[in-house]
Formats: structure tokens, sequence, C-alpha cells
């Protein structure tokens, strides 16, 4: 206990920050770099129409100052790493983790200000077209190379959970339809797509921007139907909740999935999303290149599912001494609730599609559809090496 107590006065005095009961703490530069993109977005959207060179040489000033506490805040968290890394009493090498990867996406925010600010002070071009070069670089995802996958089978409700032998979860919802309906694995997609534009330092997220990481594809458009799916996903995240509760059964925290605002489209993220926290910091991050996930099937619900299913198998199934794994196809079947023939025929063919792709670009080395009895029964797929 003396060694927890120590532990978080040296975080809280060094860093100047209020650590919750498990010693973490919400980012405390995060509201006022929302509040910086809200004027920004005044200025790049054109609301601001008198004295717009004032406002936006004022707007600079701010951000420069924002840039400047940020770079001082890093120093801190670096010298903290320092004397936790340093003290066997106290290193945690997820805790380390997670000032790493605050030091991590704090670099995205000063590298987006220092190239916000010299646009800016271009002389040289109009204010449409820095307006233009800024938006690229603050609301563009082409710089997002990796997917990020969890461990975390939480697809469904109220089923426990261990970390280190020391926490455990479960999931509620606010709604009792949405807990008879559980989440999903096109809810998942959803979720980590969006956890991983807000790791590369994104926290305003527009459905266009979770399409184009999902789908791996730059030039993707949305249908109305699509917009829609996501839309209903979001929701049905933002209203489910999750309880940690400490190994005596005490809660320690209960937050939603996702804290948001939503507007057209567009989401701005509150603060972190609970179980990314978890998921980076509990447990191993995998990333994947976001070509495995420009598959040439369509950008439909059951294409999502079928392509999260698999990476989730290939990444979460042991494999054999031949370096195989055999994936008993009735899963995904049930998981996409196909009972007739001619939908499993279709299921079969997207599968056999991704696997096709995947193979092209070296990610697995083989595949096949095992036959029983003139039945399919299992998809084997080669590790690649």
């Amino acid at each position: 206990m003396s060694n927890y107590c120590d532990k978080k006065h040296i975080i809280e005095k060094i860093l100047n920050v209020k650590c919750d009961k498990t010693i973490y703490f919400d980012d405390p530069h995060l509201s006022k770099k929302n509040k910086l993109l809200l004027e920004l977005g005044a200025i790049t959207n054109k609301k601001i129409l008198n004295n717009e060179y004032k406002y936006i040489n004022a707007f600079c000033h701010n951000l420069a100052l924002f840039y400047e506490n940020l770079k001082k805040f890093d120093e801190k968290i670096v010298k903290l790493i320092n004397i936790l890394d340093n003290d066997c009493n106290y290193r945690n090498q997820n805790y380390l983790d997670f000032l790493t990867s605050l030091y991590t996406r704090h670099y995205y925010w000063k590298e987006r200000a220092c190239k916000t600010i010299d646009i800016f002070n271009n002389e040289g071009i109009s204010l449409e077209e820095k307006c233009l070069k800024i938006n690229k670089i603050t609301f563009s995802v082409s710089l997002i190379d990796t997917i990020i996958f969890h461990k975390l089978d939480f697809f469904k409700k109220n089923q426990v959970y261990g970390v280190n032998n020391m926490e455990s979860y479960y999931f509620c919802s606010n709604d009792n339809k949405l807990i008879s309906a559980g989440l999903n694995l096109y809810d998942i997609a959803i979720y980590r797509t969006i956890c991983t534009i807000y790791d590369c330092g994104f926290n305003i997220i527009s459905n266009n921007m979770i399409v184009k990481v999902l789908s791996g594809k730059k030039n993707n458009k949305l249908e109305k139907l699509q917009k829609d799916d996501i839309s209903k996903s979001i929701t049905r995240i933002k209203n489910t909740s999750i309880t940690i509760i400490d190994k005596n059964g005490n809660k320690i925290v209960k937050e939603n999935l996702i804290y948001l605002l939503e507007k057209k489209n567009i989401i701005k993220i509150l603060r972190d999303p609970i179980l990314y926290r978890i998921g980076k910091f509990e447990f191993k991050t995998i990333k994947v290149p976001i070509e495995v996930m420009e598959t040439p099937n369509s950008f439909t619900k059951t294409n999502i599912i079928i392509k999260e299913f698999l990476i989730f198998e290939i990444l979460y199934s042991e494999w054999d001494k031949a370096n195989t794994i055999r994936i008993n196809i009735d899963k995904i079947y049930n998981i996409l609730n196909s009972k007739s023939s001619q939908l499993r025929k279709k299921i079969r063919n997207h599968i056999i599609n991704i696997l096709c792709y995947w193979k092209d670009i070296n990610y697995i080395s083989d595949y096949y559809l095992e036959k029983h009895h003139n039945k399919f029964t299992h998809i084997v797929i080669e590790k690649q090496f």
C-alpha cells in the first residue's frame, strides 16, 4: 500500500495531475486541444468573416502557447518514465507503456501545431489555400498505416474477464434492448477503428475516416445505408458501459465504452475510451498493416464481420506444429446467422476472396477449405513467416 501511495504522490507531483484509483489520469491537455480544434474549424470553415486575420493571429498565438506547454509537460513525462523505470519498487511496464503512448500522441499534436502555424504564416498563398492545407493535416487519415488489435473478446453481455488476475470486467447498458442485442463483430470493428484513429492523435472523427481506415481504401464513398449502419453502431457502443471490479468484488469505476459528442456524421472523443486504455496497457497490442484491410470485397456489414473474424482468428488462434490453424466454419455461419445453403455459399466466396488477397500480399502463406462427407467444415490457413 505504501508503494501505491508513494507512486501516486510522485506521479501527481511531477505531472501536476489527479490520478484515479488505478493511478491512471486523463490527459490534462485534451480539453485545450479540443477548444483549439473548434477555433480552427471556425476559421477553415469560413465562419469568421470580420477581422479574420486578427482572429487568426490570436489563434496562432494560443496554438504556440499550447505547443510550449505541451513540450514542457512531455519533458516531465520523460523525467517520470526515467524515475519509474529505474526503481524496481515502482516499475510497471503497463504504466510505462501508458506514459510512452501519451508522449507519442503529444508528438503528433505538436507536429500538427507547428505545421498549422507555418501554413498560416506563409504569405505566398491565399487564406483559402491555407485552409485546404490545414484541413488535410488536421483531418486526414492517410498517415495511418497500421490497425490496432487487442485480445478482448467482449462480444457477450455480463461475461467476466481477468486482467493480471487482479481485476475483472463485465458489460451492462442503459437500454435493455441493447443488453439483449449485445455488441456484434461489426460494432467491435467500428469501436476498434475509432480507437485506431484516436491513437494516431485524432479526436474529431468522421464516418468517412472510419470507412477509409476500416476498409483500407482511401477513396471509398459512403452510401446512406452504410452511414446508417455506422451511426447505429456508434449509438450501441456509446450506450454500453463497463464496470471494473477488484479481486475483492469492490467496484472501482464504471464508464461508458466511449464518451463522445455527435453532429452530422462526425464524432468528437471527449476522453480516452476505457477499453482502449485497458487493451493498450493491460493486453498485448498487435498492429496489422493497413494493406490487410484493403480486401477486394465491398464495404458491407457482412464483409466487415467476415474480415474481422478472420483477422482475430489469425492473430489469436493456437497454431499447430505445421504452422497452420483450422477454423470451424460453423463459427462464422453462426455469427452471421446464416442457415440457407445459398447464403453460406456467399460467405465462403467472401472468405476465399479475402484469403486469396492476403496470400497475394504475403500476409498468409496459403489456405484451403476443408470438406468432410461432402460438407465444408473448416477454414485451414497456413502461416506466413
